[in-house]
């Protein structure tokens, strides 16, 4: 069970950088 909560929350941690990097690149994009 500990392994299960751990391995969701990596994945919510990598989810949250993909989509902060998404934001930057289309925000760079719109400064372009």
């Amino acid at each position: 069970m500990a392994f299960l909560l751990r391995y969701s929350s990596a994945m919510r941690d990598a989810v949250e950088i993909e989509l902060t990097q998404q934001v930057v690149v289309s925000r760079h994009r719109t400064l372009k």
